[in-house]
């Protein structure tokens, strides 16, 4: 006898391949959670698989022909879908979504994202509050900020009194001893060279009256007064740099190690130049008031060589202001070299050898 398939037969066929084509393309717990969807109330009739669903080929970027499910009349409930979706679009690839699966996996990758925003607020704010300037004027009753004031101070007497000095020298002249007084006066000022700087003296020739012969002073000193300068404008800028530093920025300075070594290693160079700029301008400034004194520009002058001529040295330059700026080098020395060992105890060698005196005292007997 031939087998005969009644209708029910033929339904539970179509269902069974409906169900292969499912895990053929979601996978198998697709096809679970559809079937749990169905245990619980929401069941598909036979009809409405055969009228609902569909299968067509697909080419995905694999290559491979898969089936696809194509809603054409009706749709999944919404509690269906959710429930199937909550597990499988984790895992499902893009290609293999229905449009309100993917519609839900875009919702659901919006909302982690959202979840992080916080975080990275969170995080932003605290780059912010680590970056931002907060005055707190502490430091300066620290000696690492009062020295480091000072050193201020001090570097911009020490520069502006020499890059601001100009002065000037005088004698006197008077022919056969009975003629007027002549009053020749010699301004000088930075960068002191004085080989630049001329004057005129009568010859005193008993023909010739009113002529006169120029003359030059002795010595070029700009290289010495340049440096010294140099050195007193980068110190002030370092300590104007430091002090915002240190009252604005104090967390920055203090949360690692490189602030306070690189602060040591720049204020070590700076006591070397302010040693060799103070030296340099003092032997530099001693030449200076040699060759501007009145009493040295009296013998130069052949006028005054001649015994006939009356030749008296006149007023001094004020020398004061230079005097005074290699007295203020010489205190940025100090200063200097002082404040090296404030920064050392900042830095991590100071605090890594503090431990092991310890040990080695509580070592001995």
């Amino acid at each position: 006898m031939k087998s005969v398939s009644t209708p029910s037969t033929a339904a539970a066929d179509d269902v069974n391949k409906n169900k292969v084509a499912v895990q053929q393309s979601y996978g198998s717990s697709s096809l679970t959670h559809l079937s749990s969807a169905a245990r619980g109330g929401y069941r598909l009739s036979h009809d409405a698989l055969r009228a609902n669903m569909t299968y067509f080929p697909d080419y995905s970027q694999q290559g491979g022909e898969i089936g696809i499910i194509k809603n054409t009349h009706t749709r999944l409930s919404q509690s269906a879908m959710d429930m199937s979706s909550k597990s499988t679009l984790s895992w499902l690839p893009a290609h293999r979504l229905l449009p309100k699966q993917r519609f839900l996996a875009s919702q659901e990758q919006t909302q982690r994202s959202r979840i992080s925003l916080p975080c990275a607020s969170d995080c932003w704010t605290d780059e912010k509050m680590m970056s931002t300037f907060n005055l707190d004027i502490r430091p300066l009753k620290e000696p690492l900020g009062f020295i480091r004031l000072l050193e201020w101070v001090f570097a911009i007497f020490a520069f502006a009194s020499t890059g601001s000095y100009s002065g000037t020298t005088s004698f006197n002249v008077q022919c056969q001893k009975t003629e007027p007084v002549h009053e020749i006066n010699v301004t000088f000022q930075y960068p002191f060279r004085l080989n630049q700087k001329s004057y005129h003296v009568p010859t005193c020739k008993v023909n010739a009256s009113g002529e006169t012969k120029e003359y030059q002073l002795i010595g070029n000193y700009s290289s010495s007064a340049e440096f010294f300068v140099a050195v007193g404008v980068l110190a002030f800028l370092y300590c104007t740099a430091t002090l915002v530093l240190y009252l604005g920025y104090q967390h920055l300075y203090r949360e690692s190690n490189r602030g306070p070594i690189i602060d040591l290693l720049i204020t070590g160079i700076f006591t070397f130049l302010w040693l060799v700029s103070s030296s340099a301008w003092g032997k530099g400034l001693t030449d200076v008031k040699h060759n501007t004194s009145p009493t040295s520009l009296v013998t130069v002058a052949d006028a005054c060589k001649d015994q006939h001529n009356n030749c008296t040295a006149g007023a001094l330059p004020a020398l004061g202001p230079l005097n005074s700026s290699v007295i203020a080098g010489f205190l940025n020395l100090i200063l200097w070299a002082g404040n090296c060992w404030f920064i050392f105890k900042e830095t991590p060698f100071h605090k890594s050898s503090v431990p092991s005196a310890i040990q080695q005292e509580g070592r001995q007997p």
